[in-house]
């Protein structure tokens, strides 16, 4: 029976990874099509492609922070 156990919780471990990552592309991708967008709509060049980049990237860090706390919580 322990056996089952150390697969449930190595699947847990699995799924949180993979929620992380899915979060931090997803996020990434998000800015970036809202950039380009944004640039190609107002006719500017890159600011707008740069700041969406860095605001996705910050949002996925704090999308994940959160996820991770949340985990911790849970655990204890």
């Amino acid at each position: 029976m322990a056996w089952a156990e150390e697969l449930k919780e190595i699947s847990r471990y699995l799924t949180l990874v993979t929620q992380i990552g899915l979060m931090m592309v997803s996020s990434v991708f998000i800015g970036l099509g809202a950039g380009y967008y944004l640039d190609k709509w107002f006719g500017t060049g890159l600011p707008g492609f740069a700041l969406f980049i860095i605001l996705g990237v910050a949002g996925g860090g704090l999308s994940v922070y959160r996820l991770v706390m949340e985990q911790f919580k849970k655990e204890d």
